[in-house]
């Protein structure tokens, strides 16, 4: 294939990642109501990434997702008040908070495993 017909495929592939993002974008809008009514699709990627790298700082998740601190903080916050996750001082540092998932979190996790893997099968 030649440079001009790649060239020509761009636009073709930069429409499919847009596809894929927004169907993603969906399905994270369904999970996070299905892990909790009043969860929203981006606190429900947080509370993921948090599952995936717990224990980590507010600041550590910030730099993963190349966010905000203060856009992190909010999420975070709104994670506490619906107890999906727990703030441990360290015990290394005691003025750094560490973020993991509970009890509750896992619970959804657990559900919504079995049924986002139904689904991609």
């Amino acid at each position: 294939m030649n440079e001009s017909a790649r060239d020509d495929l761009i636009p073709e592939i930069i429409s499919e990642f847009s596809q894929a993002f927004a169907a993603a974008r969906s399905r994270w809008t369904r999970y996070a109501e299905e892990a909790h009514p009043d969860l929203r699709g981006p606190a429900f990627l947080l509370l993921q990434t948090i599952q995936r790298h717990e224990p980590i700082t507010a600041t550590g998740l910030a730099s993963m997702l190349g966010q905000d601190k203060a856009i992190i903080s909010r999420q975070i916050a709104t994670l506490r008040e619906l107890g999906l996750i727990d703030a441990t001082p360290s015990e290394q540092d005691k003025r750094v908070t560490l973020l993991s998932t509970n009890a509750a979190s896992q619970e959804a996790f657990a559900g919504l495993q079995a049924y986002t893997a139904d689904a991609y099968r």
